[in-house]
């Protein structure tokens, strides 16, 4: 349902791609990388990420989203490098709490702690969706953050490949909840017409989140 909002924090989306101009609201969302009201993306992550939560389906276009309707709002936090600032990311969860958006997809983390982003997300009253982080190691002895947070409302998910964990994936009994696909996965990036693979945890992590949203 177009009236499921799904808050996409990462790198933007490309709001005007073939795939996924329909299930796109650019007007809801912010650029607080560039502090301006434009969050299109130019790194490519972030729309890879909204190909899988909501490209369009039935119009013999690129690829089908899990959800088929659904409104996903780009919240721009980082650019080319990848890297993101912590203040920004504490302002662009902020934002989605104030906007009321039910769903966060949040493919960003580090082994870096901080406070601010703990308070920011507890403070959030909506599904948390987190990636697990690519580092490869069992979080239970070296967290992953915010992913290994002790909070209600986030789900920590790894990346499978096949019906094994990726050997990339971080792993936890307590700490990460659940597995999703994320190798080689095969969506929208920048540009028009454009597709491409990726793999991470960030790509498991939104399977998670369009499953959320669909239910």
């Amino acid at each position: 349902s177009k009236d499921v909002k799904v808050a996409v924090i990462d790198s933007g989306i490309d709001y005007q791609h073939e795939d996924l101009s329909e299930n796109v609201d650019e007007s809801l969302g912010y650029d607080f990388f560039d502090d301006d009201s434009d969050p299109m993306d130019t790194m490519g992550h972030g729309t890879h990420i909204a190909g899988i939560i909501g490209a369009q389906t039935n119009n013999e276009l690129g690829v089908a989203g899990i959800n088929w309707d659904v409104t996903m709002v780009p919240i721009r936090v980082f650019g080319s490098s990848g890297s993101a600032n912590v203040a920004i990311l504490v302002e662009a969860i902020n934002y989605a709490t104030q906007k009321g958006f039910p769903i966060i997809n949040y493919s960003i983390g580090s082994l870096g702690y901080s406070s601010t982003e703990e308070e920011a997300i507890k403070n959030y009253s909506g599904l948390f969706v987190a990636a697990a982080g690519n580092n490869g190691i069992d979080t239970t002895d070296k967290p992953h953050y915010p992913s290994s947070l002790d909070i209600p409302n986030i789900i920590a998910v790894g990346n499978s490949s096949g019906h094994e964990r990726s050997s990339t994936s971080n792993y936890s009994k307590t700490g990460v909840d659940l597995f999703a696909p994320g190798t080689q996965v095969f969506s929208t990036v920048p540009g028009f017409t454009q597709y491409s693979y990726m793999s991470g945890t960030s790509m498991a992590t939104p399977h998670v989140t369009a499953s959320a949203a669909l239910a």
